[in-house]
C-alpha cells in the first residue's frame, strides 16, 4: 500500500507572484470558515470526479472491482491491481462510477497543518505512481477551479460595470440634451 501526500497552499496574491513561506504561515486575513471552506472543497464529490475522469481510474480494477471484492483484491494471487475489471473502458455506467467515487473518496484525505494555511493531500493506493498522480491532480483541479470561479466572478463583475457605464452615459447624454433645450430658450 502506498501513500502519496502532496501539499497545496491558498494565496490571495496575483498569479504571478510567488507566496513566501512567511506569508504562507501568516493566519491573520484568513478565517477558520474559509480554511474549513476550503479543506470540504478539496474532499468534494466534484473535484473527486473531474480527477476520476482525468486519469480514467473508472478503468482501474483497484477501484471498479465489483463490491463482494476488497480494494485490497490486489493481493491475492495472479491478479494485477491495475488490471481493468470492466468490460468496457471509459464506461460511464453508474454502479461502477459511484463504486470508484466512493473508494476514490475513503482513500483520500485532505490534512491541514497547524498555524499555516497549508494542507496536505493524501491518497493510499497499490501503486506508489498512481497515488501520486492523483494527489498531484487533485491539487492542480482545486487551483484549475479555484481560477475558473475567480475569473467568472471577475467576468460578471466587468458585465455589470459596463451596463452600468453605459446606462451612465445615456442619462448623461439625456441631461446634456435637456440642458441644451433650456440654454437655447
Amino acid at each position: 500500500m502506498y501513500r502519496a501526500p502532496g501539499v497545496a497552499g491558498d494565496s490571495k496574491k496575483k498569479i504571478q507572484d510567488i507566496p513566501t513561506i512567511q506569508e504562507l504561515y501568516e493566519l491573520d486575513s484568513v478565517s477558520d470558515a474559509y480554511l474549513r471552506s476550503q479543506y470540504t472543497i478539496l474532499g468534494s464529490e466534484s473535484l473527486a470526479r473531474s480527477v476520476i475522469d482525468k486519469l480514467r481510474l473508472d478503468t482501474i480494477g483497484e477501484f471498479n472491482a465489483p463490491e463482494w471484492w476488497s480494494w485490497r483484491w490486489g493481493k491475492k494471487k495472479n491478479v494485477d491491481a491495475n488490471a481493468s475489471v470492466c468490460r468496457w473502458p471509459g464506461s460511464r455506467d453508474r454502479e461502477v462510477y459511484r463504486r470508484v467515487l466512493e473508494r476514490f473518496l475513503d482513500r483520500l484525505q485532505i490534512v491541514p497543518i497547524n498555524r499555516s494555511r497549508l494542507v496536505t493531500i493524501q491518497f493510499d493506493s497499490h501503486d506508489a505512481g498512481l497515488a501520486a498522480r492523483v494527489a498531484n491532480s487533485l491539487a492542480e483541479n482545486y487551483v484549475e477551479q479555484n481560477l475558473e470561479a475567480r475569473w467568472t466572478a471577475t467576468q460578471k463583475a466587468a458585465d455589470w460595470l459596463f451596463a452600468a457605464t453605459v446606462g451612465s452615459q445615456r442619462e448623461i447624454g439625456e441631461i446634456g440634451r435637456a440642458a441644451s433645450g433650456i440654454c437655447a430658450a
